[in-house]
This record gives structure tokens, C-alpha cells and sequence, in this order.
């Protein structure tokens, strides 16, 4: 989730009853002045995680086919264009198969409109997702005509028609159309189907982009449900789906509810004693941000975690690729440095910049030379900003130094859409900042003339445009959305 359904936590006004910080230059005690960070404003702390993958069974379908020689080979060059990945001579090879089988059993056999099903995904895959809407609904026509409404043959078709829908940003039809493929599943396999888990992930992703939070959700928790009937409560491969809805949890504010999730994670991943394993690093990390992210008493024990993953790298170091070490010991010095422990974070980094000289994946020398941003500062609010912005794109470009120690000083102004009135304060949030130090050579230094462009939160407050008039009668009802989001108090 760049932060995923980030938008929604961002911005909103931070409640005083939870301003208890352990570090200085996150003491929301202003809250009216200062706006909660999100995920956007942590940089390095957040990142997103790997892409997870879903594992879901092949369909079991069983239908009669016609291939001749030439189709054969036809077919095979198309998959084997897939599998490669090379998605513009899988076009071509679904177009030759589609003249082969017109040639040989004609565009009006029912293996035409298979093919036609083949040349849309292969469409949709090279990023041609207009050009494979009309190939993949006449092939839905013809399978629906030739095989019934509620062939399992669809399902294929009508997901891929679902996802270049998804691809052209028309997530209504999007959504249309892979609820249409998911209902087919649930009446050959049953409701608790397995093989709709793909279908899922994807609703939740058009349910989300139409700001239909709660029925993306409900999607997530489906295909956790899913993936838990399939393999098992316990069972490994449902991590993906766990991790999935985590993610979520914490992107739109229900950090308990996230924290349960990773450490069942962690419980599922110990060893025989209770001890770290490297398969617990995920969730770990995943831990160590929502604990951030609820910027509550325990905000502490993200560093913890880091220091514990580190532990864990240096105990088992031939379980983990020089990548992930590297990363390790550099998320650890990002954490140090926004607890304010340079001395430590500095040898975090020495370590890091010196295991990268003997790591030939990447250019270490290059991508330290750089700095990342760790904490952009506290937002400005809609309060102060004034409400005129609300749902509009707010920025300022700001030119700095990142001295040594990652703080920015000799902050400068570039450009802004906003007030001048915004100004002073804009600047001395970033000022507040922290940003992991250009290292060289093993040794941090500063970087001068360093720009960035720093986005606002313009989401509404939950009262915005509502008369409150007491707890009792008379008083506006919250709906459910203003009462699960943080800031809604």
C-alpha cells in the first residue's frame, strides 16, 4: 500500500488524551497546531513491504478442447511468451493463434473465442489494457453463448476484463465484472471457495480507489478467512493474507487490531524456545511501524524490535542475503537517529556502508552517498491552512542542508500554492525533521542544497460542516467511518 488508504488517517487533528511521547520533537501536546504525521511523512521507518503473494489453487475446470498441430504450437510460443514475461510477442502469438484457429475451425468455434480470451489478457499484461477490453467481451459473449452464463470457462475472461478495467482507473465496471467471475466460483465450489482468493485482492483494490473503505476491508478479512479454511489456522502460507490485512489495519488507524495480527504472526514464526527466527523479520518489521504509526507510549518499541532483527542477522548471518543485512543495519541507524542517538546510529551505519563493500549486487557507495528522509516533521493542519484546501493538493518545495547529525538547517523556500501566512511555520516544522546523513566513505557528512516537495493533508475533519450541539439530545450521530479513525474524537 504506498500507505494504503493513507489519506484517510492523514491530516486529522491529533487527540489530546494520547500526546504522551517519548521523544522531544514528536510531543503533539499543540495538537490544534501541530497535525498528525502519516504514513507519508516517515520515510524510511515505513516503508512499504515486499509485494506479498496470494497463493491460490489453479481452477479445476474440465472442458472438451479442439487443438489441431498448429494450434498446439501456437499455444505453446503464447505461454511461453508469459512465462517469460514478454508480453508484447505474447500478443503476436495470440493473434497468429486466433488466424490459425479461423482458419482451420473458424472464428465461430467456440476455441476462437478461448483465443480471443488469451489475446485480452496477453493485452492487459503489456499495459494495452483500452485495446484488450473488445477482445476480452466478445470472448465472454461467445464462451457465455457456446458453454452458459455460469461456465467456469468465464471466470478467466471476466477477471482479466475486471483488472483492464482496474488499469484504465473504471473501477465500477472493474468491480462489476469480478464480482460477476467470484459469483461463478461460489456456485461450482461454494462460498468459501478457495479459488476466488485472486479475485478478492483485486475487489479490494477497486473498493479502495472508490473510497469504499469498509467494503475493501471486509474484502481483506475475506481473503485471510479464506486462506486460514484452506491451509489452516496456523499454517504458513496463510502469512501473505495476515500480513495483507495488517497492512491495511494500520494504513487507516486501527493499530491494535494490526499489533494482534503481527504477533500471531510472531507466535506462528518463534522457534521451539520462544527464540527469533529470520522468518519473524517481516512481521517484526511490520510491529515496529504500527507501533510508530500509533505514536502511543509503546512508540519505543519499534526501536526494540529493530535492535532485535539486527540480534538476529548477526547470530544467523548465513540465513540472511548481504541485501537484508545491509538494510538492517541502516534501518537501525534510521530509528537511532530519530530517537536522537547519533553515536549509536553512526555505527549502525559504519557497519552497513562496510558490509556493501563486499556486497556486488548493488552500488552501496552510490546509494549511501544519498540521503532518505526518516521524519518530515509534524503536517500543517486544515485548521491552520484554512478549510478552503480541503481536497485540494497542497506542497511546498523546500531547499535545506542535511548537516551531519540529519537534521536540516538553512531552510529555503522554492515554491508553494499555499498562504504566505503558512510560510514561517511550514518551515519550522521541517526544521524538526530527520533525514538519514549523506555517507561517505563510512562517514556521515553534509549534503547541501537538498530539495524536496512536501505534501499537506487537506482531508476534512469528521466535523467538518456539522452543528454539535451536546452528548445529548440534538447532538449528530458519528457514523461508523468517524468513530473506527483516529482524530475523530
Amino acid at each position: 500500500m504506498n500507505g494504503r488508504a493513507a489519506t484517510i488517517i492523514a491530516g486529522l487533528v491529533f487527540a489530546a488524551d494520547a500526546a504522551a511521547m517519548i521523544f522531544p520533537h514528536l510531543d503533539y501536546s499543540a495538537h490544534l497546531e501541530r497535525g498528525r504525521p502519516g504514513e507519508e511523512s516517515f520515510g524510511t521507518l515505513v516503508d512499504d513491504p515486499p509485494t506479498q503473494v496470494i497463493p491460490s489453487p489453479p481452477l479445476p475446470i474440465d472442458y472438451e478442447r479442439t487443438i489441431t498441430p498448429a494450434m498446439a504450437a501456437a499455444i505453446a510460443a503464447y505461454e511461453a511468451h508469459l512465462e517469460n514475461r514478454d508480453f508484447e510477442q505474447a500478443v503476436d502469438s495470440a493473434r497468429l493463434l486466433l488466424d490459425v484457429i479461423a482458419e482451420e475451425l473458424g472464428s465461430d468455434h467456440v476455441e476462437y473465442a478461448y483465443a480471443l480470451s488469451d489475446l485480452g489478457a496477453a493485452l492487459h499484461h503489456a499495459g494495452r489494457n483500452e485495446e484488450a477490453l473488445a477482445p476480452l467481451q466478445e470472448s465472454i459473449s461467445l464462451i457465455g453463448a457456446a458453454n452458459g452464463l455460469y461456465s467456469p470457462v468465464l471466470i478467466g475472461p471476466m477477471a482479466y476484463l475486471g483488472m483492464a478495467f482496474q488499469g484504465l482507473e473504471r473501477h465500477e465496471p472493474a468491480l462489476d465484472a469480478l464480482t460477476r467471475a467470484q459469483h461463478i466460483t461460489h456456485r461450482h465450489w461454494g462460498a468459501m471457495n478457495p479459488y476466488q482468493l485472486k479475485l478478492v485482492y483485486a475487489k479490494a483494490a477497486s473498493l479502495e480507489s472508490l473510497n469504499e473503505l469498509h467494503e475493501a476491508e471486509d474484502q481483506l478479512r475475506l481473503g485471510l478467512k479464506l486462506s486460514r479454511e484452506q491451509h489452516g489456522e496456523e499454517a504458513l502460507e496463510s502469512l501473505p493474507a495476515l500480513y495483507y490485512l495488517a497492512e491495511w489495519l494500520r494504513a487507516t488507524g486501527a493499530f491494535r487490531p494490526a499489533l494482534s495480527l503481527y504477533r500471531d504472526a510472531m507466535l506462528m514464526l518463534a522457534g521451539p524456545d520462544g527464540e527469533d527466527t529470520p522468518a519473524m523479520v517481516p512481521a517484526m518489521r511490520g510491529m515496529a511501524a504500527t507501533f510508530l504509526l500509533e505514536q502511543d507510549v509503546e512508540v519505543d518499541r519499534g526501536l526494540t524490535l529493530h535492535r532485535r532483527i539486527v540480534e538476529l542477522m548477526e547470530a544467523r548471518p548465513e540465513a540472511f542475503s548481504a541485501t537484508d543485512r545491509i538494510q538492517a543495519y541502516a534501518d537501525l541507524g534510521d530509528w537511532l537517529i530519530l530517537f536522537e542517538r547519533e553515536e549509536e546510529a553512526w555505527d549502525a551505519y559504519g557497519k552497513a556502508w562496510a558490509l556493501g563493500q563486499s556486497d556486488p549486487t548493488r552500488d552501496w557507495n552510490e546509494y549511501f552517498a544519498e540521503p532518505r528522509l526518516i521524519y518530515a516533521g509534524p503536517n500543517l493542519t486544515v485548521d491552520f491552512m484554512g478549510y478552503q484546501v480541503i481536497g485540494e493538493e497542497v506542497y511546498y518545495d523546500f531547499e535545506f542542508r542535511i548537516r551531519e547529525d540529519g537534521r536540516p538547517s538553512h531552510v529555503k523556500v522554492r515554491d508553494s500554492n499555499l498562504s504566505t501566512l503558512t510560510r514561517s511555520r511550514a518551515i519550522g516544522f521541517l526544521r524538526l525533521g530527520k533525514f538519514r546523513p549523506a555517507i561517505v566513505d563510512g562517514k556521515p557528512v553534509e549534503r547541501r542544497d537538498y530539495r524536496i516537495r512536501r505534501y499537506y493533508p487537506t482531508v476534512a475533519p469528521w466535523d467538518y460542516g456539522k452543528v454539535i450541539l451536546g452528548g445529548g439530545f440534538g447532538s449528530t450521530p458519528r457514523t461508523r467511518l468517524e468513530r473506527r479513525w483516529p482524530g475523530s474524537r
